[in-house]
């Protein structure tokens, strides 16, 4: 899990400065017909992708939902998470003076 964390947040990193050094050079628009190129290649591995079949049918599966009722303080953090997304995309966290005055 922590390696998929360090992959995902150094790909953030690495795209932001690709992105601006693309937009520097080729214009404003290059960084997301490099991001479409990437995702479309993405897809395209991601459709050949074979999941293995597993020898017995007795596996259940793990409902997300089920695991909340077991787990008191995973519901915690779900519904504290759910708040601050809601809170960090509201238009009163707005950090310009310009729009917070339109909002106030």
């Amino acid at each position: 899990m922590g390696w998929v964390s360090f992959a995902n947040q150094t790909g953030q990193v690495v795209a932001s400065c690709l992105g601006g050094w693309l937009a520097d050079r080729l214009g404003w628009s290059a960084p997301f017909a490099a991001s479409a190129g990437v995702a479309a290649l993405g897809g395209l591995l991601a459709a050949a992708v074979r999941e293995r079949e597993r020898p017995s049918s007795r596996h259940t599966p793990v409902v997300p939902v089920a695991l909340l009722r077991l787990a008191p303080a995973l519901r915690i953090a779900s519904v504290l998470g759910i708040f601050a997304q809601v809170a960090s995309s509201s238009p009163r966290s707005a950090t310009y003076p310009s729009t917070r005055a339109a909002w106030v």
